[in-house]
């Protein structure tokens, strides 16, 4: 992402990219974006960098596009620099079985 620049991405798939920093995404200072049912493997920069690269001083969130009352099993983290957790691979939305629920949106247990 461009400095200072905000994005919501959704269903994309950053898989076995390269790049000189931050193989599958870089975001640059102030961006924030918001990455919805991301699928993430095999990415890396020129120096070993991970799947999402972030300067210090961008913003980013990770979720699904499950409901409140659904839930999805992610398969894995996308591997980041920043202490965010970015769950991928999370398949399709669930319904909570009976007698549990979640209420969050975009929720990943």
């Amino acid at each position: 992402l461009q400095e200072s620049s905000s994005a919501t991405v959704s269903g994309t798939s950053y898989t076995s990219c390269s790049a000189n920093y931050g193989g599958g995404m870089y975001l640059f200072s102030g961006s924030t974006a918001t990455l919805i049912d991301l699928s993430a493997q095999d990415n890396h920069d020129t120096y070993g960098g991970p799947d999402i690269y972030d300067t210090g001083d961008s913003y980013f969130t990770c979720a699904t596009s499950c409901t409140p009352g659904q839930y999805s099993n992610c398969r894995g983290l996308a591997l980041t620099n920043a202490a965010y957790e970015c769950y991928v691979s999370c398949g399709g939305c669930r319904d909570c079985p009976a007698g549990t629920s979640s209420n969050e949106v975009g929720s990943t247990t």
